[in-house]
């Protein structure tokens, strides 16, 4: 696929997209896997493979198809992942084995079906859905199952493969292929301004990264001023769910990262406390920024400097690489961003980080948000109290914002050191942090990267758990989409 994707140049993203199904008729059959291949004009590939939930089928009969209902009851609906197909598909060329035919019957069939079991609003969002799939992609392109001819289907053009089979694409095959029109969608932006950057889905902001130092509240102490954070994160409605210099810590401020208790080339600075004045980390650069229809991204390079030694020291550079997805959003009620820290040390000495309660990713959340009105809910239902220093693959802190109700999801990674890391839980405020020290002493070591992965989700009133679940599941264990010779429905 990336030799196919590297010959035909595309200014627009390419996706391949296949199914499985409990059989061949789209009326009584339902689709058990999907699995979408998508390729950036960049070369940037999102890979998406999901088995779901058929539920009861009519054509279920033989022993060779039960095989779909057995452990799919864990598994998601159609209904359930539909918006994220539909994000995967949008503003893109489509590219597969017997498209016309197979693919988006099912897939026209499947919007329908869920269509017809909402409410009319819902039905109205369907529809238009199933409009863009259908009739407002820029070009499909199918291997036909008739010839060796591929056509662009959604506008009648053909274009030749050189030795196109039928059946299975060969290892590279060149086409030649017509730009089709383009569709209107939303676009993640990513405007570098002065102080900040500034990331909007659409018209709609969905987070502020902080490149300029920006100075503390009148009357504080000039060593809370920072750099290098994320404030504000707006949900789809333009509430403010984060802080920022709060006046019971001023030193914590949306989304930021730093460590506590460390030693490095004989002392021991404290990056967390910057009123003790031992460490800071601040900005350095914006390495790249990316627009576009699907998702907008920030790459940014912090230091971490060790403010006790003569002039400052940097002992970590640390790359911050933020991206916002245009995927369920407005629509779901919330925007997703991925946040991925790699940290290297700056001089040949290593950072020991010493066994302590707090220290790492942390976030602070909206100042309305106080022991009275603010809820944490863990993703193994554990509250304020009982989740302090648990392990929970996510947290979920939300509460009132004048007369509405906000939340940001807090979800890490598997693959992060000491995962699910121990969290924690401030009893009064709303804050919370992922905290690998808490487990003992480590180090990050000359010449290996330390990376860790987080998610935020950004939400409009309460989160459903399950929803929450569904998405930690697609950050933390995205499948890999293969093609198997003979493998085609």
């Amino acid at each position: 696929m990336t030799d196919r994707a590297s010959t035909l140049q595309p200014t627009r993203p390419l996706v391949w997209i296949g199914v499985e199904t409990t059989g061949t008729g789209p009326a009584m059959s339902r689709i058990a896997k999907i699995a979408i291949l998508r390729i950036e004009p960049t070369g940037v590939t999102t890979n998406y493979i999901r088995r779901l939930n058929p539920g009861k089928v009519a054509d279920l009969t033989s022993l060779s198809l039960r095989r779909y209902r057995r452990g799919s009851a864990k598994c998601p609906t159609f209904a359930d992942v539909q918006s994220r197909i539909y994000g995967l598909l949008r503003g893109c060329d489509l590219i597969g084995y017997n498209l016309k035919c197979f693919t988006i019957p099912f897939l026209a069939a499947e919007t329908a079906r869920q269509a017809s079991q909402t409410a009319t609003a819902n039905q109205n969002n369907s529809a238009a859905q199933l409009d863009l799939l259908l009739t407002q992609f820029g070009n499909f392109v199918e291997n036909a199952t008739d010839g060796d001819e591929a056509k662009i289907l959604s506008t009648g053009l053909s274009v030749r493969a050189t030795n196109a089979p039928i059946g299975q694409l060969p290892q590279v095959t060149n086409f030649t292929v017509s730009a089709g029109a383009a569709v209107a969608s939303l676009e993640v932006s990513v405007d570098r301004r002065a102080e900040s950057v500034l990331v909007r889905v659409g018209e709609s902001s969905v987070l502020q990264y902080n490149s300029a130092h920006v100075e503390p509240p009148t009357g504080a102490d000039a060593k809370y001023g920072r750099s290098a954070f994320i404030h504000p994160l707006w949900t789809p409605a333009g509430i403010v769910a984060t802080d920022q210099f709060p006046p019971d810590h001023l030193h914590q401020s949306g989304v930021f990262l730093a460590h506590t208790k460390t030693e490095f080339s004989g002392r021991t600075p404290n990056f967390w406390d910057l009123l003790g004045g031992t460490g800071c980390v601040r900005f350095k650069t914006v390495k790249n920024t990316t627009s576009g229809p699907i998702f907008g991204e920030l790459v940014a390079e912090h230091e971490h400097v060790d403010m006790s030694a003569p002039n400052g020291k940097v002992a970590l550079v640390e790359t911050w690489s933020v991206r916002v997805w245009n995927v369920d959003g407005r629509d779901a009620g919330f925007w997703i961003c991925d946040l991925t820290s790699t940290l290297n040390c700056a001089t040949p000495d290593p950072l020991r980080l010493l066994k302590y309660h707090y220290g790492g990713m942390a976030l602070r959340g909206a100042r309305s948000w106080d022991a009275e009105h603010a809820r944490f809910l863990t993703s193994e239902g554990k509250d304020r109290g009982a989740g302090n220093h648990t392990r929970p693959r996510w947290c979920d802190l939300f509460g009132p914002v004048g007369d509405q109700t906000a939340g940001i999801a807090f979800l890490t990674h598997p693959a992060n050191f000491r995962a699910p890391e121990p969290l924690r839980i401030h009893p009064t405020m709303p804050y919370m942090v992922y905290s690998p020290s808490h487990l003992g002493d480590w180090e990050i070591t000359p010449g290996t990267p330390h990376v860790s992965r987080y998610q935020f989700v950004i939400h409009d009133g309460n989160l459903p758990e399950t929803t929450t679940n569904r998405l930690w599941l697609n950050f933390a264990k995205p499948l890999v989409p293969s093609v198997v010779p003979g493998s085609h429905p």
